[in-house]
C-alpha cells in the first residue's frame, strides 16, 4: 500500500482534512507546450532556435527536425559542435514546412517521412548534404503515402506504406529509388495486412498483422516468398470492450527468440515468446492466473535472458527474469515487501548488470541495480542522503558507463555517470527546480547529444563528453513572451486539435496525442489556411476535417489522420468566396454545404476523395451547426435554402431532412411560405423528435417541434404575443423539461420551460424581476441540475443552477461581490462553462485575483479558485476550455510565455479535483459505479467506464499527497490497517 506521504511521515490516524482547507490552489494548470518560443526581433532575423525534438544518431552525425522562421521545420544535422550544425535542406522552399518526422539511421544516413513541394508525404533519406538528400517514393503517382514502423535490418530500412493500389503492406528500400518497393501483398489487392511492431530477430524481420478479430505473428527474410505465416497471437473477438490495447506489443529480440505481449482469452496480457515457428509460439507463463493481466513491461535483453517488470497481484510490480519457458521464468526480486510492488522502471543494460528506478517505499525513487547471477538487487549510492529521493531519469548506456539525471537536492537537475560503484556528478542541468529532459539521448562517436532547458538559454541542443568543462549547449532558444495564442480547442476519441494564430504558423492546426505529448503541426503556412468560423473544423474520432487553401486549388475542404493531409474536393470557386462549410457528422459520415460554385449544394463524405459525392443540389445548408446535429435515426434534419439553386422564389430557409441520398432529401415544412426564410435553428433532437426555433407569420420566432412529416411539424410556444416573437436563445432537455431563455414581451430574456406540448409552456424564474433581463445562457446538465449564467441588479453575471422548479432557480455564489459582473469576457463573447468529471470549470473574476480558473461542485462552498497564474490582480483570461480523456484543456497567458496551451495537473485518482486521493473520490466512484460515458467522475482510466478498474487504481493511489491528523500513541502498522479498513469497506459497497 502507498504511504500516506512522502518523506518522513508521523504517525497518526486516517483522517480527513476539510475540503474547503485545502482545495484552493491544490492542483494546478501545467504548461501543455510553448509553441512560441522565439522573440518577434529574432524571428524577423531568420535566426534558428532549437526546440526540443528528437535526435537520432549516425556513426560521426546527429539529425533532429527544428523550426525557425526562414525556413519552417526542416532537417538539421549536428557533429557535437556550434560550426558543424546547420540545416541539411530546405525541402519546403522559405517559411514552409517539410516536417521531416520517423527519422531512423542506418550508418550516416537517415531515412525519414516529409512532404515534397506537391504537398505529398514521402519516404527520403540523407547523408547529410543537400546534394544528398532525396526522394524515395514517387510524387508523381498523386498518391498521400502513409508510412510507418521503419525499422533497419541489416543495411535495409524496412517501413509499413499504404497506397491505393496494394493498401497497407510491408515494403523496403536500400537508400535507392530504385532499391525501393513492396515485399509482399499479403492481402492482395486494395486490403490491407496493416503490418506493425515491425522487429528485427538476427537476419529476419518480424512483424504483426490484424486480420479481421485476430492478430498473427509474420516474419520475412526481405523477398516475397520468405514472408510467411508464423502463429496466431491474439484474439479480440468477446473481449470485454472496457479492456483497452488489445493489439500485441513490446516485441524484443533475445538471442534467437522473439518476446512480446499479448491478450488471450484465458490469461489476460501476459509474456509470449516465439522461435519463429507455429509450434514454438507460446504463452510464456500466466503471471497473474486467470484474465487479470501481469501487464509485463520494459522488456529488455541482457546474456540470453529478457528482464521486465510484472504484477503478479500477490506482491504488485517487481523485477522478472525469464529463458523463455514457464519454469525458468520467476521474480528478480521483491524490492519492496507487501502488495504494493517497487514498480521498476527505465531498464537500461551496461555490462551484466540491469540498472532501474525503484521505490523501496522508505528512500524513495532512486536508481538500483541487478547483476545476473547475484541476489538480491542493489539501491546505488544515495545522491540525496536520508529519505528524499532523487528521481534519477534519462539512464542511457555510454562506453560501458550508465549515464543519467537526477536532483541533487542543491542546484536542481544534474547530469551523472556511474561506472563500477562510483556515482559522478558530471554537470549541472538548468536551474534549482527545473526539470530538464535528455529527448531521445543520441550517442555519436563518444559524445552525448540531448536537449535541456536553462534560465538564460532556453531550450538548448547539448553536447557532452563526460566532463564538466566539457558539458555545454551548443545552440540556444529564450523562452517567448509572445504566446502562439491556442484557439479553438476541439476533442477527438484520443486527440486534442486546436489552431494557433502566432507567430508560429497564424491559422495552423495542432495535435496532441496523449496528456503528455508535445503537440504537433498539422497544417502549416504552406496550405494558406484561416479558420474564421467554427465551420471550419470538424473532428471526427481522431480525423479532423477542416477548410484550407493551397496555391492552386482556392479553399477546399481537407482531412488530417495521423498528422497527415489530403484535399477531398476540387471544387470551381467563384472569385475568393468560402465555398465549403462544414455541417456535422452521421454516424460515419460528414456533410457539408458548398456555395459560389457551380458544384453547389449538399455533400457528404466518408473521408475518402471516392467517398465525396454530392447529395442533393437543389438546396444548401443554412448557418453553423458543426458543434453536433439533429437526427432521428440516419436522417439529419437542418435549415436548407433552395432559393440561390433554383433561381426563382423557391421555398427561402425551411425545414429540410436528409439520409445521404438525393431520393430522401426533400422538404419537410416550409414553415413560412414563400421566398421568405424561417430560419430553423437551435435543433435539438430527443427520441424520436427534433426541437428547434423559427419564425412563422403570425407568432414570430418560438419553439417547434417535428417527427419528420409536414404534419407532424407543430409550433409548441407562443410566449411572447403576437408577430413579434420571442427570440428564444437557447434550449436544452433536463429533467424531462425543455429550458429555454426567452422574452415575453414584459419581464426581458428570463427562464422558461415546456413540456414539449403546444401551448405547454410556463416561466420558471424572473432572475431580474421587472423588465430588465436575467438573460440566462451557457447551459449545462448535471446529475438532472442545470448550471447556466445569468445576471441582476445586485450581483451581476454569476453561477445559477435550476432542477426545473421556481424554488429550485437560485445563484450559487456571488463570485464578485456586489453588482460587479464576475464573468470573464473576450470582448462581448462570455466564455463558456465546462463539466470535467462532475466538477463546473469556469473563467471568473474577483477583486483578489483578476481573472482566473475556477471550479464549482454546485454548492457555494465547493465553488472555489483553482489557481492564480496571474498572482494578484492581474488575469491569465483562461478561455477554450474544453475536457478531453478527463482531463481540462484551456488556453491563458501567465504572464511569461505568453497565450498558450495549459492542462490541470492533479493525481491518478483525484476526481474531485482537491489536490489529494482520499475517501471523497471514492464516494464519487460508488455514485457512480456502474455508469458509462465520457467524464464521469468515477472514470479514474478513463476507459469510458466506471468499474473495478477504477477502484483498483483508486487503491493504488489513495492518499498520495495526505498528511495524515497526529495522534500522540498511534503506530504506523494502526494507521496502515485503518485505510485497509476503508478499501474493505468500498470493495464491500462495490
Amino acid at each position: 500500500m502507498k504511504r500516506a506521504c512522502h518523506g518522513t511521515r508521523r504517525s497518526g490516524r486516517l483522517a480527513l482534512e476539510p475540503l474547503e482547507n485545502r482545495r484552493l490552489l491544490a492542483v494546478q494548470p501545467v504548461l501543455v507546450a510553448d509553441l512560441e518560443t522565439a522573440p518577434v526581433e529574432h524571428l524577423a532575423a531568420g535566426i534558428s532556435y532549437y526546440q526540443q525534438t528528437e535526435l537520432v544518431a549516425g556513426q560521426s552525425q546527429a539529425f533532429f527536425q527544428n523550426w525557425n522562421a526562414a525556413t519552417g521545420n526542416e532537417l538539421w544535422r549536428t557533429d557535437g559542435t556550434p560550426e558543424g550544425t546547420f540545416l541539411v535542406a530546405d525541402l519546403l522552399p522559405g517559411g514552409a514546412s517539410s516536417s521531416p518526422t520517423e527519422l531512423t539511421t542506418i550508418g550516416d544516413r537517415v531515412f525519414f517521412i516529409a512532404e515534397d513541394q506537391i504537398g505529398f508525404v514521402q519516404l527520403w533519406t540523407s547523408d547529410g548534404t543537400a546534394e544528398g538528400t532525396l526522394p524515395l517514393t514517387d510524387s508523381a503517382r498523386r498518391d498521400r503515402l502513409d508510412i510507418t514502423f521503419p525499422t533497419v535490418l541489416g543495411d535495409t530500412l524496412y517501413f509499413a506504406m499504404e497506397t491505393r493500389e496494394t493498401g497497407r503492406e510491408l515494403w523496403k528500400t536500400d537508400g535507392t529509388p530504385e532499391g525501393t518497393g513492396i515485399v509482399a501483398d499479403i492481402v492482395p489487392g486494395m486490403g490491407s495486412s496493416n503490418p506493425a511492431f515491425l522487429t528485427a530477430v538476427n537476419d529476419e524481420l518480424f512483424f504483426s498483422i490484424q486480420v479481421e478479430n485476430d492478430w498473427q505473428l509474420w516474419r520475412s527474410d526481405g523477398t516475397e516468398s520468405g514472408t510467411q505465416f508464423v502463429a496466431e497471437i491474439g484474439v479480440t473477438e468477446n473481449l470485454p470492450l472496457w479492456l483497452l490495447d488489445l493489439h500485441p506489443q513490446s516485441f524484443t529480440p533475445v538471442g534467437e527468440q522473439l518476446f512480446f505481449t499479448t491478450y488471450d482469452l484465458e490469461s489476460g496480457r501476459e509474456l509470449w515468446v516465439s522461435d519463429g515457428t507455429q509450434a514454438g509460439t507460446s504463452r510464456v507463463k500466466d503471471i497473474a492466473k486467470g484474465l487479470a493481466s501481469s501487464d509485463p513491461q520494459s522488456l529488455t535483453a541482457l546474456h540470453g535472458r529478457l528482464y521486465f517488470t510484472a504484477d503478479d497481484g500477490i506482491l504488485g510490480r517487481e523485477l522478472w527474469i525469464s529463458d523463455g519457458t514457464e519454469a525458468g521464468t520467476s521474480r528478480v526480486a521483491d524490492i519492496r515487501p507487501g502488495t504494493e510492488g517497487a514498480s521498476p522502471e527505465l531498464l537500461t543494460t551496461v555490462g551484466n548488470a540491469v540498472y532501474f528506478t525503484a521505490d523501496d517505499g522508505i528512500h524513495g525513487l532512486e536508481l538500483w541495480r541487478w547483476r545476473a547471477g547475484t541476489s538480491p538487487a542493489q539501491r546505488m549510492a544515495e545522491i540525496v542522503p536520508g529519505p528524499i529521493a532523487s528521481r534519477p531519469d534519462n539512464l542511457t548506456a555510454r562506453n560501458g558507463e550508465l549515464w543519467f539525471t537526477a536532483d541533487d537536492g542543491d542546484a536542481g537537475r544534474a547530469l551523472f555517470s556511474f561506472s563500477g560503484d562510483e556515482v559522478q556528478r558530471v554537470a549541472g542541468l538548468g536551474v534549482p527546480g527545473s526539470e530538464p529532459k535528455l529527448v531521445s539521448p543520441a550517442l555519436m562517436e563518444e559524445r552525448l547529444l540531448f536537449t535541456t532547458v536553462d534560465e538564460d538559454a532556453g531550450w538548448a541542443l547539448w553536447s557532452s563528453d563526460g566532463t564538466e568543462t566539457g558539458t555545454a549547449p551548443i545552440s540556444e532558444i529564450r523562452p517567448g513572451s509572445l504566446g502562439s495564442f491556442p484557439e479553438r480547442l476541439l476533442r477527438g476519441s484520443n486527440t486534442l486539435y486546436f489552431v494557433t494564430n502566432g507567430f508560429t504558423g497564424e491559422g495552423t492546426l495542432w495535435r496532441s496525442d496523449s496528456e503528455e505529448g508535445t503537440p504537433r503541426p498539422v497544417t502549416g503556412p504552406e496550405l494558406n489556411v484561416h479558420f474564421d468560423s467554427p465551420d471550419d473544423i470538424l473532428i471526427v474520432g481522431d480525423t479532423a476535417y477542416f477548410v484550407a487553401e493551397d496555391t492552386f486549388h482556392g479553399r477546399q475542404l481537407w482531412v488530417a489522420r495521423n498528422n497527415q493531409t489530403q484535399r477531398l474536393t476540387d471544387l470551381r470557386i467563384f472569385e475568393d468566396e468560402h465555398a465549403v462549410s462544414l455541417q456535422g457528422v452521421v454516424g460515419e459520415t460528414v456533410y457539408f454545404a458548398v456555395w459560389n460554385s457551380p458544384e453547389r449544394g449538399l455533400w457528404r463524405t466518408d473521408g475518402t476523395l471516392e467517398g465525396t459525392i454530392r447529395v442533393f443540389e437543389d438546396v444548401v445548408p443554412q448557418g453553423n451547426t458543426s458543434a453536433g446535429l439533429a437526427t432521428i435515426g440516419n436522417v439529419w434534419f437542418f435549415a436548407g435554402n433552395d432559393h440561390p439553386i433554383r433561381g426563382d422564389a423557391g421555398t427561402g430557409t425551411g425545414l429540410w431532412r436528409t439520409d445521404g441520398t438525393p431520393e430522401g432529401t426533400f422538404l419537410v415544412k416550409d414553415i413560412l411560405p414563400g421566398y421568405r426564410n424561417a430560419v430553423p435553428q437551435n435543433f435539438v433532437a430527443v427520441s424520436e423528435v427534433v426541437y428547434f426555433t423559427a419564425i412563422s407569420t403570425e407568432f414570430g420566432n418560438e419553439l417547434w417541434r417535428t417527427d419528420g412529416t409536414e404534419e407532424g411539424t407543430v409550433r409548441l410556444t407562443d410566449i411572447y404575443p403576437g408577430e413579434e416573437g420571442s427570440i428564444i436563445d437557447v434550449h436544452i432537455m433536463a429533467n424531462g423539461a425543455i429550458l429555454l431563455a426567452a422574452n415575453d414581451g414584459q419581464r426581458g430574456t428570463e427562464l422558461w420551460k415546456s413540456d414539449g406540448t403546444p401551448g405547454g409552456f410556463e416561466l420558471v424564474a424572473d432572475i431580474w424581476p421587472g423588465s430588465e433581463s436575467g438573460r440566462p445562457s451557457h447551459f449545462h446538465e448535471l446529475d438532472g441540475v442545470v448550471y447556466f449564467r445569468a445576471e441582476t441588479q445586485e450581483s451581476g453575471n454569476e453561477l445559477w443552477r435550476t432542477d426545473g422548479t421556481t424554488a429550485g432557480t437560485y445563484q450559487i455564489v456571488d463570485i464578485f461581490p456586489g453588482e460587479e459582473d464576475s464573468t470573464v469576457k473576450f470582448g462581448d463573447v462570455i466564455f463558456d462553462l465546462v463539466i470535467v468529471r462532475e466538477m463546473i470549470f469556469f473563467a471568473a473574476m474577483d477583486d483578489e485575483h483578476g481573472g482566473e480558473l475556477w471550479m464549482s461542485d454546485g454548492t457555494a462552498e465547493g465553488t472555489t479558485l483553482v489557481s492564480d497564474l496571474v498572482p494578484g490582480i492581474g488575469s491569465s483570461v483562461p478561455r477554450d476550455l474544453i475536457a478531453a480523456n478527463g482531463t481540462l484543456y484551456f488556453t491563458a497567458d501567465d504572464g511569461i510565455h505568453g497565450r498558450e496551451l495549459f492542462r490541470l495537473e492533479t493525481p491518478e485518482g483525484d476526481t474531485n479535483f482537491d489536490g489529494v486521493v482520499d475517501l471523497a473520490d471514492f464516494d464519487r466512484l460508488k455514485r457512480s459505479f456502474g455508469q458509462k460515458g465520457a467524464d464521469l467522475a468515477g472514470d479514474v482510466n478513463f476507459d469510458g467506464v466506471v468499474d473495478l478498474l477504477d477502484f483498483s487504481v483508486l487503491k493504488s493511489t489513495f492518499g498520495s499527497g495526505v498528511t495524515p491528523v497526529p495522534e500522540q500513541g498511534v503506530s504506523d502498522s494502526a494507521w496502515i490497517a485503518a485505510t485497509d479498513r476503508a478499501f474493505a469497506s468500498k470493495e464491500s459497497d462495490a
